[in-house]
């Protein structure tokens, strides 16, 4: 090859060098370029032209080689997992996250999936320029919980390395007014006889809790508990059911209102069967 060939092949891939090539591409043409380099050295040495070629060369290995495709990446500030701690049935908790980018072309947010029981809402822009923040509001319910609790929520983005960020919490519900079982159970009931069934309450809550009227649909059925239960005190709901008739299959419940802001009443229900009674 000229030199005159040999300069603008070394000129083509210097030039290559500086476009946003893969990495692979880019070893390549750092290879053939230092071949070149060595054999125009030794032909132009001392000259104007083997001193500029020099330079040039030297140059595209620094600053070439370091090239790196412009892309966005997400980043969860603070850690992309928190605790809500303990939370009282009923209580809706929030947490608001900040989101930046911290890569070099822009950051697009995508749709943001919860959990069940949670949610998650942007409260900025949807497009974050390199170095600019976001902020995210994840919302849970703690309505339908009971016990530890833990939950996740996906932030979609074109952060091509993390395409789905994930931010998960923990949390531990714990019921103000709490009972032990949903249902009174009267299996094998006998028309005309009494039985009785129990559930124990727990008020968890700071204040008095008072326990006011029921409601039920089921003749033969009644209640029985204190009017009211002090902090941290348990108690039993005492049902008793005297069946006016048999039924294969039990099945009704009981309404007991409250005097708690969150549980304003509490729904047990009653399963069981009637049997018909009969003269042994």
């Amino acid at each position: 090859m000229t030199v005159n060939g040999r300069v603008a092949s070394f000129l083509f891939f210097s030039i290559l060098l500086t476009e946003k090539v893969s990495h692979r591409i880019q070893i390549a043409v750092v290879s053939d370029l230092v071949s070149g380099f060595l054999i125009l050295n030794m032909q132009l040495k001392g000259t104007h032209m083997g001193r500029l070629l020099k330079t040039i060369a030297v140059l595209s290995i620094l600053f070439g080689t370091g090239t790196v495709e412009a892309q966005p990446k997400l980043v969860v500030e603070g850690g992309s997992s928190f605790d809500l701690d303990t939370l009282m049935a009923g209580t809706v908790a929030e947490r608001k996250i900040a989101l930046r980018n911290a890569g070099t072309e822009e950051l697009i947010l995508g749709k943001v999936e919860a959990s069940c029981g949670c949610t998650g809402t942007l409260l900025s822009s949807e497009k974050l320029k390199p170095g600019e923040k976001g902020e995210l509001l994840i919302t849970f319910n703690s309505k339908n919980f009971n016990g530890k609790v833990h939950k996740t929520v996906t932030v979609n983005s074109n952060d091509p390395q993390s395409p789905k960020a994930k931010v998960e919490f923990t949390a531990v519900v714990t019921d103000e007014v709490y009972i032990s079982e949903n249902r009174f159970m009267f299996k094998e009931a006998v028309v005309g006889e009494r039985k009785t069934s129990s559930v124990t309450l727990v008020n968890n809550g700071k204040q008095k809790l008072e326990l006011k009227d029921y409601t039920t649909s089921l003749p033969g059925f009644t209640l029985k508990y204190p009017s009211s239960v002090a902090p941290g005190e348990s108690v039993q709901l005492v049902a008793e059911f005297v069946p006016k008739e048999p039924k294969k299959v039990l099945s009704s419940n009981v309404a007991l209102q409250t005097s708690n802001p969150n549980k304003p009443e509490i729904v047990l229900y009653v399963f069981g069967n009637v049997k018909e009674w009969k003269f042994e």
